[in-house]
């Protein structure tokens, strides 16, 4: 089987059910953005050291290819895989666990930390950018596809997107121009977790 077909050469693309659409529709900017995000997950599992995370992870990445044959299918039939109220209770179900099994955060935090927690801010990112471009293609979409990026894939890795750098300042301006307390510990401690 080849890596190419030549069949987008003209700037198209096809969606499931053959219709073709150009390369920069909305929905397969969003298409792209998934994928990305469920990429940035891979790494992030290939270094990860939590066996519930890795668990968490996997099936978040397994959702995320039901998000992306969604968003991929032709018309707006209800035929095929498509997220659902039972992927959304998994979801909520596992940021429920992850906000039982950290500490309240008190303040801000800043990206970085340990691999995991590095990886896992950059998903919380890319996730956000997937979350955007799924707003703008919701003419298209119900609001399952939007709820499982919204809070879902970034609220269900809770525990590692919270860990920040190891180098923390004792506070940041916000943008109101008032200082808000940074906690230098927190993270230090959940790291440390993670990476165990």
């Amino acid at each position: 089987m080849k890596l190419y077909t030549k069949g987008g050469d003209d700037g198209t693309t096809s969606l499931f059910g053959g219709e073709r659409v150009g390369k920069s529709d909305p929905r397969i900017r969003a298409c792209g953005d998934v994928d990305e995000t469920n990429a940035a997950i891979g790494v992030a599992l290939a270094r990860c050291r939590d066996d519930g995370l890795v668990d968490a992870l996997r099936q978040i990445q397994s959702d995320l290819f039901v998000l992306g044959a969604q968003l991929s299918r032709s018309g707006s039939g209800e035929s095929g895989v498509k997220i659902n109220d039972t992927h959304i209770s998994r979801l909520e179900g596992l940021i429920d666990t992850a906000c039982t099994e950290t500490p309240d955060l008190k303040s801000f935090v800043l990206p970085g930390g340990c691999e995991t927690a590095a990886d896992l801010h950059l998903v919380r990112t890319v996730c956000r950018r997937a979350e955007r471009a799924v707003a703008a293609a919701t003419n298209l979409l119900d609001d399952g596809v939007t709820a499982l990026l919204s809070w879902g894939c970034a609220g269900a890795v809770a525990p590692g997107l919270m860990p920040g750098s190891l180098v923390v300042p004792e506070s940041v301006v916000g943008a109101d121009g008032r200082r808000i307390s940074v906690d230098r510990g927190w993270h230090e401690r959940l790291c440390r977790k993670l990476s165990g």
